[in-house]
Parts: structure tokens; C-alpha cells; sequence
């Protein structure tokens, strides 16, 4: 992990083409800007667990198995829904059915 300090005003580049910018810091709060190619999901952290809990349930109710076990419980989001996408496709397969929520679908909408 990377911890860097940044004043009001400051970014820090992800790759070629993310920006995260300090837009305003007032107390303990701290706005941030992003700039990212559109097709790039962002969600704040307890969005995205939701998603993610919502996904594993759905898949459970689907195979009747527990995958609290069987996913890593601290996985980046592409990971964590590449995962799922291939268990859900893996079931699918041995003719199951199960509804994968989709990321910024209708039940969470994405922060932009």
C-alpha cells in the first residue's frame, strides 16, 4: 500500500489516465475529485461491499453453497466480480440459474 500526504488543491495521477484530486478538506472530512475513463466502475467502499455481499447471496440462493468461504473477503472489485462471474457461468453450465446484481445497476447507482 502507498500513503502519501496531499494539501487542498494537490492530485496523484493512477496510471495514465486517473486523477484523484483533494478538493476540499474541512475537519476530519475530505472531498475528492476523480477523473477516469467512464467505462471504469467507482464506488465508495460501502457501496461496493454491498454489491459484493448482494452478489455472493444471490449466488448462494442459486447453489445452495456457502461462498463466504469460498471468495477472499478483501478483494479488489474486479477480482471480486470476475470471481463471482465465473461461478455464476459455472453454474449456469450445469444448468442452475442464479441473478448476478450488476455494478451500478439499479439498486446502487455509481457516484459520478
Amino acid at each position: 500500500m502507498l500513503v502519501l500526504t496531499r494539501k487542498q488543491g494537490e492530485s496523484i495521477m493512477i496510471g495514465d489516465d486517473i486523477e484523484v484530486r483533494i478538493e476540499k478538506v474541512q475537519g476530519n472530512t475530505i472531498r475528492l475529485s476523480i477523473q477516469a475513463p467512464p467505462e471504469l466502475p467507482i464506488y465508495r467502499r460501502e457501496i461496493f461491499d454491498r454489491i459484493r455481499e448482494e452478489n455472493i447471496e444471490a449466488l448462494q440462493s442459486a447453489t445452495g453453497r456457502d461462498l463466504h468461504q469460498a471468495l477472499p473477503q478483501d478483494v479488489g472489485q474486479e477480482s471480486a466480480n470476475g470471481t463471482q462471474q465465473n461461478l455464476l457461468e459455472k453454474h449456469q453450465e450445469n444448468g442452475s440459474s442464479a441473478r448476478l446484481i450488476q455494478r451500478g445497476g439499479s439498486s446502487y447507482q455509481n457516484d459520478r
